[in-house]
């Protein structure tokens, strides 16, 4: 009774914000507008990120979470920002960058960074030492880009911090630790958004924006790290809750390096969502390979690292070139 009152509760909460938002998008038009390089056909409201940080902020009120998953979610309110201003001003790259380094360093002074990349068999383990700085800061920049980067098609994003909940939530089962509330409580608020994002009624479609997208990356960012620095699941197979996404980035960044002249921060199509919508003309297929695509390797990695933790690693180096080459087979 207790869970079907709070998923109520849920359920009525995000009903109130989407109602109230609404108006307030169309008043200060945040609104995302039809162009060629997009295949949605009206205009959708740019509120899903508010939503997401107006239920990060409910968590934080009610729920009993520790200071650290508290830290979280108030810090997410800060990125969110950040993105509301992109999605209404379109910040430059670069600006973009430097906002978002402020708030990542903040939460490594608060206690989120990596010490180590995890023990394994015959080379023990992996410690970082005095790069412990640069890799956290590094890969949380990076992990909250290769988010906004992913976030191209209807669905997509929602789907796969969906799922990468999931599989963290299957991870720290055992734990007794207390942030398996928060991916359950996010999820169902996923759910409605979901709705909203894929539906085609123009007075009710909404996207997530870059306040959506950056505040998924930084909670994905600093929740991995979290659990890596408690111990709670092993680095590696954390890496493999998000193979796509950063594979994707890699790749994308790796080719824009070097047939731009160096800008990787110029927009193009070269995305795998890009690549797969142009095979099956079909977003939901593409929604669904995807996910499928991240669920598989992370399965596999799973797996692999119930028999020897050091092959894991291996393969998730292998699954990477795998990316690459079908990619380069996609864009053929």
């Amino acid at each position: 009774m207790q869970i079907f009152n709070i998923s109520l509760s849920i359920i009525f909460f995000n009903f109130f914000l989407l109602l109230t938002l609404h108006p307030l998008s169309k008043a200060i038009r945040l609104i995302d507008l039809p162009d060629k390089r997009k295949t949605h056909k009206i205009n959708a409201k740019l509120i899903g990120g508010l939503i997401l940080v107006a239920n990060f902020f409910f968590l934080y009120l009610y729920f009993d979470l520790n200071k650290n998953l508290n830290t979280l979610l108030i810090y997410s309110v800060f990125i969110c920002l950040i993105g509301l201003i992109d999605d209404k001003y379109t910040l430059k790259p670069t600006l973009k960058l430097i906002l978002l380094f402020f708030p990542i360093i903040l939460m490594f002074h608060e206690g989120f960074f990596l010490v180590d990349l995890g023990n394994y068999n015959i080379i023990g383990q992996v410690k970082l030492g005095s790069l412990s700085f640069i890799f956290t800061i590094l890969s949380a920049i990076i992990l909250i880009n290769a988010t906004n980067y992913i976030d191209g098609k209807d669905g997509l994003l929602i789907t796969m911090f969906f799922l990468i909940n999931l599989k963290l939530l299957y991870l720290i089962n055992n734990s007794e630790d207390n942030s398996k509330y928060i991916f359950v409580y996010i999820n169902l608020t996923l759910l409605i958004l979901l709705f909203f994002n894929l539906t085609n009624i123009k007075t009710l479609k909404i996207f997530l924006g870059d306040s959506g997208s950056l505040t998924i990356g930084f909670f994905i960012s600093f929740i991995l790290i979290y659990f890596a620095k408690n111990n709670l699941v092993h680095p590696i197979l954390l890496a493999s809750t998000i193979t796509v996404i950063i594979f994707d980035f890699l790749c994308v960044s790796l080719e824009r390096f070097l047939k731009k002249k160096g800008n990787i921060f110029k927009a193009d199509n070269c995305h795998i969502h890009h690549l797969i919508y142009k095979k099956t003309k079909s977003n939901l297929k593409t929604l669904v390979i995807i996910n499928l695509i991240n669920t598989l390797f992370f399965l596999i990695n799973l797996n692999i690292y119930k028999i020897y933790d050091l092959l894991a690693l291996f393969f998730f180096i292998l699954e990477f070139f795998i990316f690459f080459i079908v990619r380069k087979i996609l864009i053929k």
